[in-house]
């Protein structure tokens, strides 16, 4: 971002926390700060290092993503200055919204949600967090149904297979280090409980979802 844009938006941005949200200027000079240096070291170092300035982001669905996110880790807090970061960036959506004309209180994101999973938890072995959202946005998209083979729990079973699916992650989550950002309609497909076996009896790297589909025709042929 070339200086004098830098220098319009923080103008602007400062004028809009002053104006608008009314803010003194300790609070102020504090949200600012906060805006240019320990929000965007936050954002660099643990969500994206692609990124270069919050004043340089105009995407509203990029913005939200990056506050769910940092509001999932509470441990970013201390070091990042997170209470005042997690601030900032609310105050930076609002005011890019009502640039663009937007209303946020019906705003709903036209791009997929993403989540952060992948983080290495120790117990009695190690396991990978995932986080429920994703699993919730990938039925929200594709459905109970496994993706595969249309196997559905409750056309089987009933009322007590309703809603009963489980999700696959198309690259495996132990094979990223450490946390990565997960899109459910991108990244996850629902699959019944034979064919997710399926898929992943080949290893190190399970069978793609559609290989596991072909099988099924070639051997319903036979």
């Amino acid at each position: 971002m070339i200086k004098e844009e830098f220098d319009i938006i923080h103008k602007d941005f400062r004028k809009f926390l002053r104006e608008v949200k009314l803010k003194n200027s300790t609070s102020l000079n504090s949200l600012i700060k906060a805006a240019e240096d320990s929000l965007l070291t936050l954002v660099k170092s643990e969500i994206d290092d692609k990124f270069d300035c919050l004043y340089a982001c105009t995407d509203i669905d990029t913005l939200l993503s990056y506050q769910v996110i940092i509001e999932q880790h509470k441990e970013w807090h201390v070091q990042h200055n997170g209470h005042t970061s997690m601030k900032v960036i609310g105050y930076y959506i609002e005011y890019v919204a009502q640039k663009q004309g937007l209303d946020l209180t019906h705003y709903k994101p036209s791009k997929p949600s993403y989540y952060l999973e992948g983080d290495v938890v120790e117990s009695h072995g190690t396991r990978y967090e995932r986080d429920p959202r994703a699993k919730r946005d990938c039925i929200a998209k594709y459905g109970c149904k496994c993706f595969i083979c249309g196997f559905d729990f409750e056309k089987v079973y009933g009322e007590d297979g309703a809603d009963f699916i489980e999700v696959h992650h198309l690259k495996p989550i132990s094979s990223y280090s450490g946390e990565h950002l997960v899109i459910p309609t991108e990244d996850l497909r629902p699959l019944c409980s034979n064919c997710h076996s399926m898929v992943h009896r080949r290893k190190p790297i399970p069978w793609d979802v559609e290989k596991v589909r072909e099988m099924i025709e070639i051997n319903k042929k036979l």
